[in-house]
């Protein structure tokens, strides 16, 4: 037998024995996790790295992850075809639990389709409410995803009392749709005529950021995930070279577009998401857990864009922020 054949015996027989030892000891248990988005999108990439991490912790536990890429892909077929893949995959693997992060996952494929079992689940990233979805059910529960918009907005308005009016700039998806009302509703409550903006690519975007800057007396970044040909190098020189007003935002992936914001911790979403899977896997049901919403907030400063449209936070507030290099 020739050294390449050694090498490939003895590699079956190390993945052999393996696979053994797991057998003797606690039987593996499966969790497929339904990604909405596409791998390289920085908000879900957070959730699914804390995901993986929690996962990768437990030596019996295997993770199966599918991604919809649903904000790239949002016509009817092209949802279609990704919850039919996705489905397909389910009932290939087979899992103990299945993790669905945001809103498209849940709404095409859990809400139809495991609602009431028979695999128990666990979401996380649903915006603000899941009550359209029929959830929480015995089967399902999950964390809610609350931007801490009406803190950011109370904090600006310390700088400047004079705004009465705000443009909603961000990505045509089916979550962005969806947190229209809520922050409609926000945005008056705190004495601000609001506008939305969703665009479905950078060209638009670009347009619009430009037009906003000179319309309203603040600009509210959204998710641009959903923002076809979205270039990061190309998005910062231009809102650098365009921006006029103070742009806020609570998606820390866009802080570099922004002065000022509150985010919310993507990643407080998988940590939980996967603490509860696990959790489940070990005896527990999803009927043991409240949906719960997040806690965790972080506070940034872009002192250049802030510079460029005169805002100086004092020292108190600084002190509370992470700067933007």
């Amino acid at each position: 037998m020739n050294r390449t054949k050694l090498t490939k015996a003895a590699c079956l027989l190390t993945l052999s024995f393996l696979l053994g030892s797991a057998g003797c000891g606690k039987s593996l248990q499966k969790i497929f996790y339904i990604n909405s988005y596409h791998e390289g999108y920085a908000p879900s990439d957070q959730k699914m790295l804390a995901i993986q991490q929690a996962v990768a912790s437990q030596p019996n536990v295997v993770l199966k992850i599918f991604f919809m890429d649903a904000q790239r892909h949002q016509d009817g077929q092209s949802i279609k075809t990704k919850t039919d893949e996705a489905l397909k995959a389910i009932r290939g693997f087979d899992p103990d639990v299945i993790i669905a992060s945001d809103d498209d996952a849940v709404k095409y494929v859990i809400a139809p389709h495991f609602r009431k079992g028979p695999v128990p689940v666990v979401f996380c990233g649903v915006s603000w409410t899941c009550q359209q979805y029929g959830l929480p059910t015995a089967s399902v529960t999950g964390m809610l995803e609350a931007p801490p918009v009406r803190v950011t907005v109370q904090t600006l308005r310390k700088y400047y009392p004079e705004m009465k009016s705000l443009i909603v700039l961000g990505g045509n998806s089916v979550s962005e749709r969806r947190n229209i009302k809520t922050l409609e509703s926000i945005f008056r409550e705190e004495g601000l005529l609001s506008e939305t903006l969703l665009v479905k690519d950078f060209d638009a975007w670009k347009q619009f950021f430009a037009a906003a800057n000179k319309k309203a007396d603040v600009v509210y970044l959204t998710g641009n995930g959903a923002v076809a040909d979205w270039d990061d190098t190309n998005a910062w020189e231009f809102v650098f070279r365009n921006i006029q007003k103070p742009v806020i935002t609570c998606e820390e992936s866009l802080m570099r577009y922004a002065v000022f914001g509150m985010t919310k911790v993507e990643r407080e979403q998988g940590e939980w998401a996967a603490k509860t899977a696990l959790a489940i896997l070990e005896g527990k049901t999803p009927a043991d857990f409240h949906v719960a919403s997040n806690q965790q907030t972080k506070g940034y400063f872009n002192p250049l864009l802030a510079e460029a449209v005169g805002f100086r936070p004092d020292p108190e507030l600084l002190a509370k922020l992470e700067t933007m290099k």
